[in-house]
C-alpha cells in the first residue's frame, strides 16, 4: 500500500526501526517497496533570530540647575583686596582745637622755662598725632611803631615755629604769621593788658 511504504521509509530514514526488524515486520516484498521510497529530507529549524546589539548608550549630559539656584563655577574668587579705601581719620576734638599761648617780656622773643615746657608737651602731641595743620601768630603789645611791632610779632612766631620743628613736628604743618599789634588780646594800655598781648598763639586747624 503506498500508504505504509511512506511510513516504512519515513521510519527507516529517522532509524527508528533496521532493516531486520521491518523485514520481520511487513515482509520482503513490502520491505522492497519501502526501500525504494524516497526518505523525507527534514531541514533543521531556523536558528532563533539574534537581538541586534543595544549600542552603548552615551553618557547623560550634566544636570543643569533649577531655576533660580547658582550655578557651579570655577574658583576664580580674587584675593580680598589688601588695603582698601582708608577710613577717614576723626575729626580733631574741641579741647584739642583750644590754642597754646608762650607769652614774653617787653620787646623779647625769647620766652621762659614754663613756655618752653608747654611747647615740649604741645610738640610730642603734634608729633603723635599728624592730623591737620598748625597756625603760629606772633603779637605785640601797642607800644612802639608799627613796624617795630611787625618785627617783634616776626621774630616771636619765628621762635615758636623752630622750637616746635626742631622737636619732632612736620615743618611742613606749621604755618607762621606776623599780627603785629591789630589783634589784641586785651584792649587797654594797663600792664594786665600789654602783658597779655605780649604773645604767641599756636592753634591747630583740621
Amino acid at each position: 500500500m503506498p500508504g505504509s511504504s511512506w511510513l516504512m521509509g519515513t521510519l527507516l530514514a529517522f532509524g527508528a526501526i533496521d532493516l531486520i526488524a521491518l523485514d520481520a515486520i511487513v515482509g520482503p516484498r513490502a520491505l522492497a517497496s519501502a526501500k525504494a521510497v524516497e526518505p523525507v529530507a527534514i531541514e533543521p529549524a531556523p536558528p532563533p533570530p539574534v537581538a541586534p546589539a543595544i549600542a552603548a548608550s552615551s553618557p547623560a549630559p550634566p544636570i543643569e540647575p533649577r531655576s533660580g539656584s547658582p550655578k557651579p563655577e570655577a574658583d576664580d574668587r580674587s584675593p580680598p583686596l589688601r588695603g582698601g579705601r582708608p577710613k577717614p581719620e576723626p575729626p580733631l576734638a574741641a579741647d584739642e582745637l583750644r590754642p597754646v599761648i608762650v607769652y614774653f617780656a617787653t620787646d623779647r622773643a625769647a620766652f621762659d622755662d614754663a613756655a618752653a615746657r608747654a611747647l615740649d608737651r604741645f610738640a610730642t602731641t603734634l608729633a603723635a598725632d599728624p592730623r591737620g595743620t598748625v597756625e603760629i601768630v606772633g603779637h605785640a603789645d601797642q607800644r612802639g611803631t608799627e613796624r617795630h611791632n611787625e618785627e617783634l610779632s616776626e621774630r616771636r612766631m619765628a621762635r615758636v615755629r623752630d622750637y616746635l620743628a626742631a622737636h619732632g613736628v612736620d615743618a611742613a604743618r606749621l604755618h607762621g604769621r606776623a599780627a603785629g599789634a591789630r589783634e589784641p588780646a586785651q584792649r587797654g594800655a594797663g600792664p594786665a593788658a600789654l602783658a597779655a598781648n605780649r604773645r604767641t598763639e599756636i592753634r591747630r586747624k583740621p
